[in-house]
C-alpha cells in the first residue's frame, strides 16, 4: 500500500509530462519511476489546496497514464493500455469456492464471472468445486461481495397470495340518451 505525505498542497506547473509527475509525486514524498511508453507532451499543471489522492487522479487523466504502487513511497507510471496494465499491475489470485453446485452450475457461475467483472485469468476445478481467479484488488473486491450474496444466501422465495371469493353482484346501468 503506497503511504503518501498527507496535507494539502497547491501545483503550479508547466512542462513536460515526466516532470509534472515526478514533481507532483515528490510533493506527496512519493518517488516517481516513469516507464519510456509515456507519452512526453507538454502539460500546465494548475491545481489550488488538493491531496495526493485528487491531485494524481487528475494527473492521470491528464497524461493518459496508470500508477502501480511498487513500495510505500515509490510508484511505476506508465501509459494506461491494456499491454502495460497486464504487465505492471500487480494481480492477486483467489480460490472461489462454491460448494454443492455441479459441473455446469460452475461454468455458468465462471463465464458469468469472466464477463460481468471482465477477468482475463481463471481457471475452472470442478473436480474440487472451485474457481481460480487472478485479477487486480479493485476488481476482486467487488467480485467477493456479489458472490457471497450469491453463494451464501439462503435462496429462499417467498410468495404471499390472498384469495378472494366473489358470489354474488350487482351492477346498475345509469346514463342518458341525448338527443342527436
Amino acid at each position: 500500500r503506497l503511504a503518501p505525505d498527507g496535507g494539502l498542497k497547491s501545483h503550479h506547473l508547466n512542462g513536460s509530462s515526466t516532470q509534472v509527475i515526478r514533481s507532483v509525486a515528490l510533493a506527496y514524498g512519493i518517488n516517481a519511476i516513469v516507464d519510456d511508453s509515456v507519452e512526453q507532451k507538454t502539460l500546465r499543471f494548475n491545481l489550488e489546496n488538493v491531496d495526493y489522492q485528487r491531485a494524481m487522479s487528475v494527473l492521470m487523466s491528464m497524461a493518459h497514464v496508470f500508477i502501480s504502487p511498487v513500495d510505500e513511497k515509490t510508484v511505476m507510471v506508465a501509459k494506461d493500455d491494456s499491454a502495460n496494465r497486464l504487465r505492471l499491475e500487480r494481480q492477486l489470485q483467489e480460490t472461489i469456492y462454491v460448494p454443492g453446485l455441479t459441473n455446469d452450475q460452475i461454468n455458468e457461475l465462471a463465464q458469468v464471472v469472466k464477463s460481468v467483472f471482465d477477468i482475463k485469468q481463471s481457471s475452472i476445478q470442478t473436480g474440487l468445486g472451485s474457481i481460480v481467479v487472478r485479477a487486480p484488488q479493485d476488481v476482486l473486491d467487488p467480485l467477493n461481495i456479489t458472490l457471497k450474496d450469491l453463494i451464501d444466501g439462503s435462496g429462499e422465495v417467498m410468495v404471499e397470495v390472498k384469495l378472494y371469493e366473489v358470489d354474488t353482484t350487482r351492477a346498475t346501468d345509469a346514463g342518458g340518451a341525448l338527443p342527436t
